[in-house]
């Protein structure tokens, strides 16, 4: 009978901890700005292609979506950064604001899928890398990345 207790006190200890455990530490914007990796075992990066000034969800992006929810749920990811990019095509303010929206729609569709909101961080990270010639559009300059992050 002195087992059964002590195993009953074990579980009960360890349920009230869980909790503390569980809690990640704070989430600072500081934790997604460039360059950042993947970081562990993880899987990703996580790239999402975009059509010229589109943001929405493709039925495509919901596919790896549903990979990225699985993955992080299934590796206990306690952050997940999207950084959104534009080509350098228009505005930059505008841009900018194309590639916030653009990781904000992942983020929405992620939290559809029962990833927590206060894992993840959406950011406008600037625009793309490639040239900057006259209708010049370049599409691996139109993307979100997203990163399981320790």
């Amino acid at each position: 009978m002195p087992m059964r207790l002590t195993l009953a006190a074990a579980g009960a200890a360890l349920l009230a901890a869980t909790p503390a455990l569980a809690q990640a530490p704070a989430f600072k914007p500081e934790h997604c700005r460039p360059p950042i990796q993947s970081q562990g075992n993880y899987p990703g990066p996580y790239v999402f292609n975009y059509e010229t000034g589109k943001s929405d969800v493709t039925a495509e992006h919901k596919k790896t979506l549903a990979d990225v929810a699985k993955n992080a749920n299934g590796y206990y990811v306690t952050r997940i950064c999207l950084l959104g990019r534009t080509d350098k095509q228009g505005n930059k303010a505008s841009n900018e604001a194309l590639a916030k929206k653009r990781a904000e729609n992942l983020k929405a569709e992620l939290v559809k899928l029962g990833v927590k909101a206060s894992t993840m961080q959406a950011i406008a990270v600037g625009e793309g890398f490639g040239d900057s010639i006259p209708g010049f559009k370049s599409q691996q300059d139109r993307v979100v990345q997203v990163l399981l992050v320790k």
